[in-house]
Order: structure tokens, then sequence, then C-alpha cells
């Protein structure tokens, strides 16, 4: 040991001495501190300073070690781009208080409503009754109470770790037999998890908001409180981890690309010196560089290599390359690829001898095959024109490995049999989407931004493992399992770090927690999340950005052309295309259709004409169609086609006479029935009540006889009444009509449904078509206008995603193939069936012992496979999934790390290198593949709203991720998720638009004048802020177990500050009168005033009847308001916020289109998994014996939260169950996994539109914003910089000043030095604010301004910023303000001023006098 650490110490003065020499070089080159390049000037030379500092200290203060992880960020220093990116990443952060602070006011709000609502909830256990009168049970009575508590045994467990949490309310989670419901002394997680104070209640909704294992915390609070607290858990996911996050991601991208559009105007103009300096260089070079001489060398090389050197083999050869070049020869290698991985993919467990070798015979068969194909094409091309191509390399290798395989696979087998899955890469060569997802692998994988995530990562692994190592190492835990996710080593920080990046931080935040600091831990973790979570976002961003237009060579094109081609040829020869002329056919018959359900735009605007839609499948043919139709509707179309018309002419009946007259006349009744608007609001109203009644279809139905009877009726007459429409509609629209509307064909459907279920129900065949009825939610999609718009364009939208999903899928299977080679029948353990743990490796190693044991006691020990394994490839894809969405991962990591060989018993970390496996799917099997499946989305987007032409004078203001997310969703101003009317109320919301407020008067009489200028003050705001600030902060000292001393002291500042505040209104009432009511601010304050004052009058009343009073103390937090005003960045807020108001309408639709989803797999859940064991977290909040219960499952999933524990009970097969019997029934694994899987999908779909929708309106509303002139956000930019360069906020500026101010403006207003401002601003000197407002937006929109718009534009928000003034003139000139006699001259302006500020001065002075 000594000999280790004298050899350490003297490694480690080593590099400190080299460290030092580096810097002592350095300074001796650029001096140390006092010149502009000096050493100390540069950030990174700083960071070695402290390097070398606190190195040396170290050596003789072991506790500073630490230090030395800052040694990993000198890598970032080694490159200019990872230099430059660490500036930029710098800088955007600094950008970003704003949004940290608005960040940390909403979770305090959520973490005070916690607390008022969840205060000492999660103490409620169920404990084991004290004899027979648990009345006798008081928390206070003796010490024998906290002796009995602190018994583990006298609660009840069900399955967890935790005992179960209980409420004694009516919503709330009963105890079982024998247990009763009380308040202990202790919460779950080893008291981390608990709203009883605000640092815990503040973790817990930071957990929230970070959705890491939220399930677990809202079923403990539902258990505590109710289900009816589910509300909060959903309103803190929406606002805190889906429009917070929203907020955060776009001020990142915001802050981001406007610093990256700096720096690129830098890097211009350092290019054009450079760009000099290199030809100039080039120019010299040029003169003394010596003639190059070789190339007859050269040139028989590649002649050698060509083997060109025989005439008989040349011809041999360009027979072989007619051969080998052929289209059809590389369609027959892509068939044989595709099925070489059909057959690595009939992969299982268990193999069959016969099986097996008949896999054995494919895979030599498919060697050989692709052997011959590299032998043929390096004849056929040579050996120097066959490897410069780069897949022809790569197709040897695989080659040679799988030779290898074959003749020395005992020796090798492992390695060599991996590498041959990788023949499943070859298909990018001819599958554009393939090839895309490839070359966005290597951009990653070279970007600096990832080195950069990668030092990052390595440095918080290192620091980790520096900071807490010795605490896990010296925590000793008898009882506790073996840890997995500590910091004692690098390898298991690294991993720990890891899984913090990846959303599950809160389990190893508790673990360090448990052993270390809780300060240190929290500033690790919190650090950690925002440098790590930041860095990977800007990964992200930089890779979609760069990879939008990507697109294929103009060569690649044309012959993954010329393959269709030749494919559609073999299909033809199949029979499958029966020629040109079927194909035309098919060709008009697929345009028909699509006229028939295309969409067509609602409106027309003169400027853009026609414009995409936003209207429904089927609901309309073409816009021409409807022109020619829109005076005819009250006609019926139609009923069949003219084609049924010519195959049977007898129903083509004549109108005007007989029984096609009676026929005309009944289907023109009919006609008009369905097209009245109260026959659809009838069926709109039976719609509803149907999908109101499944919430009483639950597995508790058949106790209650007579309501089953009711429901039994309410179904026959809602599938008559359905059944009915359907006839009407037949009728009156005709056949062509109904059977060509997507809307229709969605109402038989559900129909059909509805009759299948009431029949299964009357004739008592069984559930599974009783549970048709479960579709019934979806025909309100179908009365909903905004859900049509929204399922019109989800469903036009989907087809792009089918070739990004494929890849996806595509990318999964190689990983499942390597894994089933790896791990098929190695996650099978034995287990103690009564104790419920894993037997050790040392007392039963393999299958052969466990049964044995079997056989002496078969019902204590059983041999299991764990439920998501790698045994077959839908196994392995399932589990994959699971991995992606991590959910359930964690088990599966254990289970690869612990596996030794088939059939043995797993080994605590037998594998630890395979840690790294499931770093590399997270990389590439998540990571790109998100990033690739958001890029078509974003493409799809794009391909739905035409093209908009933009003038250069406006391009170039936006920077490309402005431009892009400005085109693909707007389309002359309307969204693609909204209908006509809700597009009038969105127009209607101004973009971070706060209307100027009429200036108030100063009021006459003396007091009220004393009044008006106290509240008016800048310093009584402030004080007021302080104040509101005051009762948050006092709010926060709240906790469960405060003493009688602390709540008295509480009551009492509470107290006072409602009497601060109740002044303050009355204050501003007195001063302002009824102008007080025109803000909206002080309309908050008062509404607040004015029931906290009602709550301590009425507080006896309202407690005991309505609520408790700490619901009244919230109401103090819509205060909160005014500080948000107060932030630097407060304008930006409120632009996004615009945004995001903006957003609601769009987000309302795609939320009741996601509602009505969950509502139907809710219904349908309860008909099937209702009688399920309880597995996992699936408690008695989260199941299917209930409707609600089945909805907030459901409502938990659309988040990936607890998916897997919803499905473990549907994969559970004999000997684990009874397959006949009903204690505890088998499930069915196909109907769970299609239930789940689908659900998730489109639930997902949904979701990441809604948080597309959002963050492309808040970009879209910020580079609109950017690019006008006069929003508020350059409007206020304008007269901030005016305030700071004119002095005294003066109203006139010099004209010799104009080049120094329009200098120090913003785009697009700037006009940057040494450019000379052409401005129109006539001849008067000095000039208006107004007047230079008005000249740069002229010139900032170039020809195409309207001075006239502007011009009001420019009065409307003149007073919002400059209320000093009390003028109204506008610009009456083209523009310039009409000059007064005052500024005549500028003396007289500057004597004008000097007067004004005399008179200013003699007020005061008579204030003070007062």
């Amino acid at each position: 040991m000594v000999p280790n650490m004298i050899w350490g110490f003297i490694t480690e003065l080593v590099f400190l001495s080299v460290y030092s020499v580096e810097a002592v070089l350095k300074i001796l080159s650029r001096g140390f501190c006092l010149g502009r390049f000096t050493y100390l000037r540069d950030s990174w030379n700083r960071l070695d300073v402290v390097i070398v500092v606190t190195g040396f200290f170290s050596l003789y203060f072991p506790g500073l070690w630490f230090f030395k992880s800052l040694r990993y960020l000198k890598l970032l220093g080694l490159f200019s781009g990872t230099r430059r990116h660490a500036k930029m990443f710098g800088r955007a952060l600094n950008r970003l208080w704003d949004v940290f602070f608005l960040t940390l006011l909403v979770l305090t709000v959520f973490s005070l409503i916690g607390m008022a609502q969840f205060s000492g909830s999660l103490r409620n256990k169920c404990v084991l009754s004290w004899g027979n009168d648990s009345q006798s049970m008081d928390q206070n009575a003796t010490e024998e109470f906290d002796v009995y508590f602190k018994d583990s045994n006298h609660y009840y467990f069900p399955g967890h770790s935790d005992p179960q949490i209980c409420g004694n309310g009516s919503w709330a989670s009963p105890c079982p037999v024998e247990y009763v419901c009380i308040r202990t002394h202790s919460t779950p997680q080893n008291s981390f998890t608990n709203f009883d104070s605000f640092e815990f209640a503040f973790l817990a909704t930071f957990r929230l908001m970070t959705r890491d294992f939220w399930e677990a915390l809202a079923a403990e609070a539902m258990q505590a409180e109710g289900t009816f607290t589910m509300v909060y858990f959903v309103a803190a996911l929406f606002v805190l981890s889906f429009s917070l996050t929203a907020f955060i991601i776009a001020a990142f991208v915001i802050s981001f690309t406007e610093q990256t559009e700096e720096e690129v105007q830098e890097a211009k103009r350092d290019q054009r010196d450079h760009s000099e300096i290199l030809a100039a260089l080039k120019d010299q070079d040029e003169d003394k560089l010596p003639e190059k001489k070789g190339g007859a060398c050269t040139s028989c090389w590649r002649r050698a290599c060509s083997c060109d050197c025989c005439g008989c083999w040349v011809g041999v050869k360009k027979a072989l390359q007619v051969f080998v070049l052929d289209p059809f020869f590389d369609l027959a290698i892509v068939l044989l690829i595709v099925l070489n991985v059909g057959f690595m993919s009939m992969e299982h467990f268990p193999l069959t001898p016969n099986f097996e070798m008949t896999l054995t015979l494919a895979e030599l068969f498919f060697s050989g095959i692709f052997a011959l194909e590299v032998v043929l094409k390096i004849l056929a091309l040579g050996p120097y024109a066959f490897f410069q191509v780069g897949w022809h390399v790569f197709d040897t290798v695989l080659v040679v490995f799988s030779l290898l395989n074959l003749s020395m696979g005992d020796v090798i087998a492992w390695g060599s049999g991996d590498v041959i899955v990788f023949r499943l890469f070859r298909l990018a060569r001819w599958w554009p989407g393939f090839l895309r997802w490839m070359r966005l692998v290597w951009a990653g994988l070279r970007s600096l931004w990832f080195l950069s995530l990668v030092v990052v990562v390595f440095f918080f692994s290192v620091l980790g493992n520096l900071f807490f190592g010795m605490n896990f190492s010296s925590y000793d835990c008898v009882d506790c399992p073996p840890r997995r996710w500590h910091m004692g080593d690098v390898p298991h920080s690294f991993m720990t770090v890891m899984r913090a990046l990846s959303g599950e931080w809160i389990e190893t935040m508790w673990e360090c927690l448990m052993v270390s600091n809780h300060f240190a831990c929290v500033t690790f973790y919190v650090s950690l999340l925002i440098v790590g979570n930041f860095l990977s976002l800007t990964l992200f961003w930089t890779l979609l950005m760069k990879w939008i237009n990507n697109k294929l060579a103009p060569k690649d094109e044309e012959s993954l052309q010329t393959l269709k081609k030749r494919f559609m040829q073999v299909l033809k020869v199949c029979g499958v295309n029966k020629g040109e002329t079927t194909e035309t056919k098919a060709g008009a018959a697929v345009d028909e259709e699509s006229v028939a359900l295309s969409c067509v735009t609602p409106q027309q605007t003169e400027e853009n004409g026609t414009q995409s839609s936003t209207l429904p499948i089927g609901e309309a043919k073409n816009f021409q169609e409807l022109k020619e139709t829109e005076d005819s509707q009250d006609v019926p179309h139609d009923c069949c086609c003219q084609k049924c018309y010519s195959c049977c002419p007898a129903l083509d009946l004549d109108a005007s006479r007989g029984c096609g007259r009676v026929w005309s006349r009944l289907r023109r009744g009919t006609f008009n029935i369905v097209q009245h608007p109260y026959f659809g609001n009838g069926v709109f109203f039976v719609v509803l009540v149907s999908s109101a009644a499944l919430v009483f279809e639950d597995m508790y139905l058949p106790t209650r006889p007579t309501l089953m009877t009711c429901l039994g009726y309410l179904d026959q007459g809602v599938t008559y009444l359905f059944v009915l429409e359907v006839l009407f509609k037949w009728l009156g629209l005709g056949f062509r009509r109904y059977f060509t509307d997507g809307w229709c064909w969605l109402d038989l459907v559900v129909t059909l449904a509805c009759v299948l279920s009431v029949a299964a129900q009357t004739s008592g065949l069984g559930s599974a078509l009783v549970s048709l009825k479960a579709l019934r939610p979806l025909r309100i999609l179908a009365h909903v206008k905004g859900t049509r718009v929204s399922v019109s364009v989800l469903l036009r939208m989907l087809p792009s995603l089918l070739d990004v999903l494929f890849v996806t899928c595509t990318v999964w299977l190689f990983f499942a193939i390597v894994l089933i080679q790896s791990f098929a029948g190695s996650f099978y353990y034995c287990i103690n069936e009564t104790s419920n743990e894993i037997f050790h490796p040392d007392v039963v190693p393999n299958k052969s012992e466990c049964f044995t044991l079997m056989m002496s006691s078969p019902s204590e020990v059983s041999w299991k496979n764990a439920p998501f394994n790698f045994d077959s490839i839908p196994a392995a894809h399932l589990t994959l999934f699971s991995m992606a969405t991590f959910k359930g991962w964690i088990d599966t990591l254990y289970n690869v790390v612990d596996s030794r060989m088939v059939e043995d018993q797993p080994m605590f970390e037998n594998n630890v290198t395979f840690y790294l496996f499931f770093v590399n799917f997270f990389l590439f099997g998540c990571f790109f593949c998100c990033i690739h499946i958001l890029k078509v989305l974003l493409d799809s987007y794009s391909s739905q709203t035409r093209k908009i032409s933009i003038t250069h004078n406006t391009l170039h203001a936006f920077h490309l991720s402005w431009l892009f997310f400005g085109l693909f969703l707007y389309v002359g101003g309307s969204h693609l998720f909204l209908t006509e009317k809700q597009q009038e109320d969105f127009n209607c919301i101004r973009f971070g638009s706060k209307r100027p407020l009429a200036p108030c008067p100063r009021p006459q009489g003396r007091l009220r004048a004393r009044l008006y200028d106290l509240v008016s003050r800048e310093a009584f705001e402030w004080a007021m802020q302080g104040v509101i600030f005051a009762g948050v902060v006092l709010m926060m000292t709240e906790r469960y177990d405060m003493t009688e001393e602390h709540e008295n002291v509480l009551f009492w500042l509470s107290f006072a500050l409602g009497l601060l505040f109740a002044a303050e209104a009355v204050l501003k009432i007195c001063a302002f009168r009824l102008s007080y009511f025109s803000d909206g601010l002080n309309v908050i304050d008062f509404v607040v005033v004015v029931l906290s004052v009602l709550g301590l009058i009425l507080s006896d009343v309202i407690q005991w009847y309505f609520l408790s009073l700490h619901y009244f103390h919230l109401l103090r937090l819509g205060r909160i308001t005014r500080i948000v005003h107060r932030l630097p960045g407060a304008l930006r807020l409120r632009l996004l916020a615009s945004a995001w108001a903006r957003s609601l309408l769009a987000l309302r639709n795609l939320g009741l289109l996601l509602f009505v989803l969950a509502s139907a797999y809710a219904s349908f859940g309860t008909f099937h998994f209702a009688h399920l064991r309880k597995l996992a977290n699936v408690s008695d909040v989260f199941n299917f014996e209930t409707f609600w219960g089945g909805l907030a499952s459901m409502s938990m999933a659309v988040t990936w939260a607890g998916w897997d524990a919803l499905l473990l009970p549907s994969l559970r097969t004999p000997p684990d169950c009874d397959l006949m019997g009903t204690q505890d029934p088998c499930g069915n694994p196909t109907l769970g996994v299609a239930f789940i899987l689908s659900f998730l999908c489109l639930s997902s779909y949904v979701v990441l539109l809604m948080l597309l929708v959002l963050l492309v309106d808040m970009l879209n509303a910020f580079a609109g914003m950017s690019c006008d002139p006069l929003s508020p956000l350059n409007v206020s930019a304008f007269f901030k910089a005016w305030k700071k360069f004119v002095p005294d906020s003066a109203l006139y500026v010099q004209r010799s000043q104009l080049l120094d101010l329009c200098d120090k403006l913003k785009k697009p207003l700037r006009i940057p030095k040494p450019s000379e401002p052409d401005l129109d601003l006539g001849p008067d000197d000095p000039v208006h604010c107004r007047d230079v407002l008005l000249a740069l937006s002229v010139q900032a929109l170039g020809g195409s301004a309207d001075k006239e718009a502007l011009r009001a534009r420019i009065k409307e928000k003149y007073h919002e910023f400059m209320p000093g003034d009390s003028s109204q003139d506008s610009c009456e000139s083209s523009c310039t303000l009409p000059m007064n006699q005052e500024r005549a001259t500028p003396a007289a302006t500057v004597e004008l001023q000097e007067r004004r500020r005399r008179r200013r001065r003699r007020r005061r002075r008579r204030r003070r006098s007062y």
C-alpha cells in the first residue's frame, strides 16, 4: 500500500510540474495580466492556474483532492471548436436568468399548493390494531406508542418496501381488515418524499417537472387524500413538465440561436482577413514549389491494380461488369440481405437441434453468396476501383469476418459472429431513410458538442467519485441489498451520472442523501442536471438544424430510381402489375379517390389565394366542387356512383314521375332532416350520454343489479338510435357520399361494434364482443370541429412517419439480434416464493438444482423467467421499447449484468462491461432515432403548408431556424390545428402586447395629490415587491410539525402583511379612483385582499363548511405576477406567455383528442384487465377495476410512466397463475401488449405534436417580433437605448448624434458603424424620437413599408414607453413631425428642456415643504 501511495505522489508531482512549466512558458511569452492578450485575460489560462494551485495544495491537504476533477475540463481547451462552444454555452445560459427565475417562481407556487394539500398526508400508514380498541391509540399518549410504531411488523406491506399509505376520507384508500389508518412519524423513501416542509415539497415538485417516478408520488398522495387530487398532478404536469419545459427550451433555442448568429458574423469578419493572408501566401508558395514527379509511377500502380494487362481478360472483365453493374444484380443482393436478416431474426430460445442446424446451413449459404459477390465485383471492377467505394470495403470486412467465423468458430465465435449482424446496415446503400440516419449518427459523433458532452459526463463522474466515494464505501448497512448505483468507483459513478441524465435521478440522489451531506448532494445533482441537459439539448438542436435539408446526392437518387424500376419490372413479371393500362387506370382511380378524400381550405385570401386545408377527411372534395354546389346544398347527391348506374340501369329512377318521384321526395325530406342542426345536436347528445354510461361499467357492476339492468336498456336504446342514424344517412346522403366520407366510416364501425356488443350481451357470448362498446367515445371526435381538424392533420402526416419508424425498428432489430445471440435463455432465476428472494448462486447454481428443490417444496420454490427478456425477436423488441421509454429498463439492466450462462442462476454484477452496451443503445437507438423522428415530423409539417414568398429585406433578419419554423406551421396567418372560429380568436391575441393604459392625471386636491405622488413612486412599487416576497418567504417557513408559538408568530405576521396589502389597495383606490381597476394587476391585488379579509372574518365558517384556511393564504401567490413584471426580461417572458396563450386553442383540440382516446382505452381496459392480479405499481389507485382507475392509469401512461407495471399482470402465464380459475387469473399477453403499445404510440404521437405546436408558436412569435421593427420587443429596446443615450430622457436628439445612436440599437433597427444612416428625416434639427423610430422602421422594411400604418402603430405604442410626454402630435409629414416654434433652433430646444427641469425641481421642493 505504501509503495502505491509513493508512486501516486510522484506521478501527481510530475503532472503538476508539467502544468507549471506550461503556465510559466505562456506567462513569459504573453505577459501576465496587464495587456489585452496577456495570460490571465484568457479564461482557460485562469482555469490552468486554479488547477496548478489547488494541485499543489492537495499534496499537503488531501481534503482538496476533489479539485483534481477540474483537469478533465482541460480537454475542452485543446480544440478551438470546443473552446468556442464553451463560450457560446456560457453566454447562452447567461441570457436565461429570467427564465430560470420564472421557473423557480412557478415551482415555488406549486410547492406551496402541495404543502397546503398534502402536508402530513404521506405519514398515514396502515397499522395493526392495538388490541381491540383502536380508538385508544393516541399519538401523544405514552412512549409505548412510539415503540409500537418503530416495529415494522406492525405495518401492512403490500409487496413494497414502504408500508401502505391510507386515508380516512371517502375517496382515500382504506386499510385491510385488522388494520387502522394512523398518522405516524415517517414518510416514504426514508422520509425523503413528503410535503411537510418547503424544501421537501420543492424537491417533490421538481420531481414532477422532470417526471422522474412521479407516478409513485401521485399514487401515494391519492391514497392519502383521494383520487380527486389527480387534478393537482395533471395541472402540475401540464404547467411544469409540459408548458414550463417548452418555455425553457424555446428560451434556450432563442438565446443559442442569437449567440450562434453573433459568432457567425464574427467568424465571417475573421475569415476575410484570414483568406487574404492565405491568398498572399499561396501566391508566394506557387513561385517557390518545384514540379511534382512520380505521376508515371502512380499510373503504373493503378494499371497493375486494375488488372488490365491482358486483352482476353479485358473482355471477360467487361462481361462481368455488365452482370455486376446491372440493377437486377443489386436487387438480388438486396433481397438476399433481407432474407439473411430474416433468418437471423428466427433465432430464439429454446432452439430445437433441427432448427439450429437449419440456421447454421442458412448462414453458410449466405456467407458463400456474399463472398462470391465480393469476388465478382473485384474481378469486374478491379481491386483499385473496387476499394475506392466505401460500401465495397464494408462488404469485404463483413465477408472476411464471416469466413473467419465459419472456419474458426470455436476460437473467435463471439466477436466474428456479432460482426456478421452488421450485414443489416448494408441495406442503407439502397434505403434513403436508413442512409440519412447513418449520416446523422456520423455527424453527431464528429460534432464537437458531442465531445464536450462526453468530457462533462466524465468530469461529473470523477467529481462524484471524489466527493462521495468515501461516503459510499464507508456506509455500512447490514440488512440492505448490495448497492448498484453508487459513486464508490469511477465506472459506477459514470453509470450513475448517465442514469441521472436519462431522467432517473431521484432514486440515486436518495442514496446520496442517505450517506452524505444533503447540501452537497443537492448541489451536485442540480449542477449535473442543468449542465448535462443543456449540453444534450444543444447537441440535439445542432444536429436537428444541420440535418433539416439533408438530401441524397443526384447520383444516389438516380441509382435508387433505377432500382425501383427494376423492382416494378420484377413485380410485373410475377403478375402483380398488369401493365401500363392497368397502371394508368389504377392511377386514375387513386386520383379520383384522393379527390374525394381531399381537404380544401374554408377561406380564401386575396393575398395568398387558396391555402392548405384545416378540414377533416371527406368533409369536402375540392374548392371548385364546393363553389358549384354552394347554392344547391338542399338537394341530395346521387345515391350511387356512375359505375353502379351503368352496371344496373334500374337504379337510375326518373325523379319526375311514379316511384322515382316518391323516392326523390323521400330522399329530399330525409336529406333535410340529416342536414338540420338539431339532428346533429341530437346525435351528439346521444353519443355523450352513451359515453358517460361507460363510467359505470366496471368490475363491481354485477353487485348492483338495478344499475346493470338500466345500463343494458340504455345500451339497446343507444344502439337502435345509432342504427337509425345510419339508415337515415344512407337514405339522405346516398351510398356514394356516405362511403366516401371518413367520418361516416367511423360512425358505421362504431355502430357495428355497438350492435355486436348488444348481441353478445344479450346472448351471453362473452366479454370480448361486449367490450366493443368502449369504442363509443370515438364518435365524439366527429362532432367537435376542433378534433375533426386535428385528426385530419394527424392522418395526413402519418404516412411520412412510417418510413422513419421502420428505420427505427430496423436499428432496434440490430440490437435485438445481438442481444438474442448473447442473452437468450439467460434471464431465468430460482426464487423463494415465501420470502420473495432470489437464491444465491452458491446455493442454487443452475436450473437442475432449482428443480431438485422444487421437487421437495413445490409451493415455495419456482424457476421463473423475467417478463422482459431477449428470448425472441418480439420479446426483444418489447424489451428494447421499455428501454427506449426509460420504464422497466433498470430491471433489464440488472438481468443483463447479472446473467451467466443459459439456465444458470444469476450472479451479482457478473458482466459489468455490459453497462456500456446500454449506453450505446441509449445513444444510437434512442437519441439519434429521436432526432430522426423529429426531423421527419418537421418535414411533414412543412409539407402541409404552401410556400410563402419572403422579400430579401425581411429574409436578412431571419436566422435559418427562425425561417424554417416560420414557414411550416402558418399559412398566411392560419394555423393547421384550428377551425375558422378559433383562427379568429387566435388572431385576436397579440404577441407580447401590453395595452397602454390611459395616463391618470394628477389630482387637484392636496391630500389626493400627495397620495398620488406616494403610490406613483418607483420606491413604493419596489417596497411592495419586497412585502410580496416577504409574504412568500413567510409561507415557505410553514411546516407540518410546527409548535404553537411558531404558528402564533406566523399568524400575526400574516395578519400584518394582510394589513399592508389592504392599506396599499385603499391608498391606490383613493389616489386613482376608478382608474385603479383599469390595470389587471391591480384587479388581482384587490381580489386577493378582499378574499383574504373574508377568510380572516369568516374563518370558522369557511373552515367548517368549505375549505381550509391554507387555501385562502395561497391567494397571496397571485401577487407574484408583479414580481415577474419587474424582471429584466419581462418583455420576452410576456412574449412567450402570449404565444403560450395563443397555443392553448390548438392544445385544447389535441388535448380533447387525447382525452377521448384515454377514455376509450380506459373503458376497454375495465372489460379485460379488471380481474388481473395487482403487481408492481398497480394499486388501488392505478388499476382497471373502475373507469376512474383506468382513466388515471391511461393518464399516467401518457407520460410513459408506469406502463410496464400495467402490462406485467397481462404477461403472467402458467404456472405463475391459474389459467381457468378466477382467484388468480392469467393474462392475455398478445392483447395486453397490443393494448398498451397502441395507446403509447397514439398518445405519444399526439403529445409530441402538442409540444411541437407550443414550441413552434413560441419560436414563431419571437421570430416575428425580431423581424417586425415595431414589435414590443424592438420598441422597448429602442426606447431603452434612447433613454440611456439622451440625457434626462429628452425627446429630441441632435443629428450629429444619430450615428452613435443607431449603432447602439439592436437588429432590425440597428445601423452599425461605419455605415452612415441614410434616413429620410427632413431638414429639421434636432429630431424627435418618433421621427427616428419611423425612419428606422422604414429603413428596416425597405420598399414594402406602409408609412401611414407605421405612424398609427407608433402613435399607439408611444405613450406606453414615454409616459412623460403629454403631447399628442404624430408623424404628420412623410417622416418628420411638424416643428413647434420652440424647437426652431437647437438653442431654443435646450432652453425649453432647461425650463422643464427647473419646473420639476420647484415642484419637488414644494412637496418636501408640505
